[in-house]
């Protein structure tokens, strides 16, 4: 039996084996005693799924867990752009954790016996973050999810990929009835069921879907053409809102001066 995958089961059929053989409390359970905990444990994993809590999927074994705060997770930037992610890893002393992604942007900036720090920077298109965990000589790969949204615009049937999260400027013409100028909005795969917004103020802000074939949306800033915003002088914000499970958030997405400035910032 040489394919990995059937060594992996058979070892877990191993472990299973001795489990209900040796440990005091696995020999107590019956069917009755683990309904309610197998209800539980899936309700858990029900909502960890919903909100898109993928990193809340983690390794437990023996009563030991991984425990792994992620600070500056928000898909949305703040208007100084997307922060640096820190990925914490407090575990028991046996545990051996790496980076198993190869990534130049993700970095150790602490480690101690039962602690490990991690810092991402930002990058579009970077979302699943693979982690090796080993222990008690067995070894796992552990995905966490970081999805964030990006912008770019398209001006003049020219398409410059350079991927923004901060705002950008538009002239009062980008926003004309003829006007071919657009904004690309990246949406990672996982996050395709969010609602997405944009306009001057709430009221008269429109919806945008993304297909689930596709990992963008592209918003036609002429669509905006008739916003009587558009013809009062000084500077003026498209926001961009995003709606996940009945709860709005919202940030700059451009900035419009009569001459108008178009600003796409923060998500």
């Amino acid at each position: 039996m040489n394919d990995e995958r059937l060594i992996a089961f058979e070892r877990l059929l191993n472990i299973m084996d001795k489990v209900r053989a040796n440990c005091p409390w696995d020999k107590k359970q019956t069917f009755e005693s683990l309904r309610y905990l197998t209800i539980e444990e899936t309700y858990e994993l029900s909502d960890a799924i919903i909100d898109k809590k993928y990193n809340l999927l983690l390794y437990r074994k023996n009563n030991r867990y991984i425990i792994c705060p992620i600070d500056n997770e928000d898909i949305l930037p703040t208007v100084d752009g997307h922060r640096s992610v820190t990925i914490s890893f407090c575990h028991d002393s046996n545990y051996n954790i790496a980076n198993d992604n190869n990534l130049e942007n993700i970095s150790i900036i602490e480690r101690t016996e039962k602690t490990i720090v991690f810092k991402l920077k930002p990058r579009c298109g970077i979302e699943e973050l693979n982690f090796k965990i080993e222990i008690d000589g067995y070894s796992f790969k552990l995905p966490l999810y970081i999805p964030r949204l990006w912008w770019t615009i398209h001006q003049n049937n020219e398409l410059n990929i350079i991927w923004q999260d901060r705002a950008i400027n538009l002239a009062r013409r980008d926003c004309s009835a003829s006007s071919e100028t657009s904004i690309i909005i990246y949406i990672p795969e996982m996050l395709y069921d969010i609602d997405i917004f944009i306009g001057f103020d709430a009221k008269n802000k429109k919806v945008y879907k993304r297909k689930k074939s596709e990992n963008s949306i592209e918003i036609n800033m002429r669509d905006f053409s008739d916003h009587p915003y558009l013809s009062i002088p000084g500077v003026h914000d498209l926001k961009l809102w995003v709606k996940e499970k009945q709860r709005y958030t919202t940030v700059k997405s451009c900035k419009k001066t009569v001459l108008l400035i178009c600003s796409i910032c923060g998500f």
